[in-house]
């Protein structure tokens, strides 16, 4: 039986922020809560820019399969799972000139490592209001 878990809720936030930023300076980075879905400007940031969403699930069957479906977004993502980029959307970037949207719904499966996921996504948003 196949059981599905929805990530909603409230994610770990931190503005103008990479995952290379993340992952070098982790213990000393200041994280907001945001709702997911949502928006940063709810957080009182601008429209255009881009983030860091993490959040870390435990208790996973590191031997069965998972999958994950990412609703469209209007934006640019890089999403990572413990550290490894499994899928991108659009073009992610730091400015307008080195990123692109996309607006395409995704499905990725995987195997996970271990017992806990550290899921991280990067997003990128210089188009869309």
């Amino acid at each position: 039986m196949k059981k599905v878990t929805s990530l909603d809720g409230k994610w770990n936030f931190y503005w103008n922020k990479t995952f290379k930023d993340y992952q070098q300076n982790k213990d000393s980075l200041h994280a907001e809560f945001i709702n997911v879905p949502g928006e940063w400007g709810w957080l009182n940031y601008p429209e255009f820019g881009y983030g860091l969403y993490t959040m870390k699930v435990i208790g996973i069957d590191p031997s069965k399969k998972l999958g994950l479906k990412i609703s469209p977004i209007c934006n640019a993502f890089n999403l990572y799972i413990n550290g490894k980029l499994l899928t991108t959307g659009g073009l992610f970037g730091t400015t307008q000139q080195n990123s692109l949207a996309d607006y395409n719904p995704t499905m990725i499966s995987f195997l996970p490592d271990t017992d806990t996921l550290e899921i991280a996504f990067e997003v990128s948003n210089f188009y869309y209001r």
